[in-house]
């Protein structure tokens, strides 16, 4: 048997095995990217606090609070998400988009606080799009005579 013969018959009997070959390369590059934060089929969490509150991502915005978000800061929300332009709200401004009280009230339980500096604009803004069970919450604490004239407001 001549040299180049055995060579046509060792690749010949490798050929079979290069799926086993490409299955473990692709497993150890998996493995090795797990070791340094990277995920194959999950991108990175980038969603900024405002935008869990937009989107009603309770498991974000707890992640986001555990790993030292502020629940009281503004962030900035992508175009696309609320509007077609970025915007910058609070978590409980973006809360109040989606019209949902129980997220309003989870993002409160997660540190996010009402108080005389904003209850009024939170209140207006809530009546403003039709958000009245978080209006009404917001209201249990007597507002301004002036009610919501010249308050302004994060969308319009």
């Amino acid at each position: 048997m001549s040299p180049g013969s055995r060579v046509v018959e060792t690749v010949t009997e490798c050929i079979p095995a290069l799926p086993q070959m490409a299955l473990g390369l692709a497993t150890a590059a998996i493995v090795a990217g797990a070791l340094f934060g990277w995920h194959p089929l999950w991108p990175a969490d980038t969603e900024t606090l405002a935008e869990a509150a937009a989107l009603g991502n309770r498991a974000t915005i707890m992640a986001l609070v555990a790993r030292g978000a502020d629940p009281n800061a503004r962030y900035s929300v992508r175009p696309g998400i609320l509007r077609s332009d970025p915007i910058e709200l609070t978590p409980l401004e973006a809360a109040i988009t989606t019209r949902q009280d129980y997220l309003f009230e989870f993002i409160r339980s997660q540190g996010a606080v009402v108080n005389a500096g904003n209850r009024l604009r939170l209140f207006c803004f809530a009546s403003a799009l039709g958000a009245d069970a978080i209006a009404r919450s917001l209201a249990e604490v007597p507002l301004t005579d002036s009610g919501c004239d010249g308050v302004e407001l994060p969308l319009r």
